[in-house]
């Protein structure tokens, strides 16, 4: 990474992206609605599961694997065992109930709806 970027800041373009400084370019014409659409996602999340994932990066990067994976398993079963992690994986038993085995297929066409955070709202409560 160029240790001049966060001195001479530079346009952000496919580059940027081409090596992990940041995870997509949007033309700047489209950077509102973007940043509007990434927020709505975000805050259908659990504002205790996001907090626990950042505080995992940020303190689990600085560990040994060992060291960092601890810290990520205490971070996810705090958040699990919140309201809102308990309230996600009854909802997600209800939906998916284990006497009733669901086909391959059907999980992976489901599985995009659960990654962009749209199969249950768990910001408010």
């Amino acid at each position: 990474m160029d240790s001049t970027l966060p001195i001479f800041p530079k346009p952000v373009n496919q580059t940027a992206v081409t090596i992990g400084l940041v995870h997509r370019a949007v033309p700047v014409e489209r950077l509102l609605e973007e940043a509007c659409e990434v927020a709505k996602r975000l805050a259908r999340r659990s504002p205790v599961t996001v907090a626990a994932i950042k505080r995992a990066v940020y303190k689990g990067s600085s560990r040994s694997l060992r060291g960092g994976l601890r810290i990520e398993q205490a971070e996810f079963l705090a958040a699990a065992s919140s309201s809102q992690g308990l309230r996600g994986m009854s909802e997600l038993v209800r939906r998916y109930p284990s006497n009733k085995p669901l086909p391959s297929i059907e999980l992976l066409a489901q599985l995009p709806e659960w990654q962009r955070g749209e199969a249950i709202d768990l910001g408010a409560g």
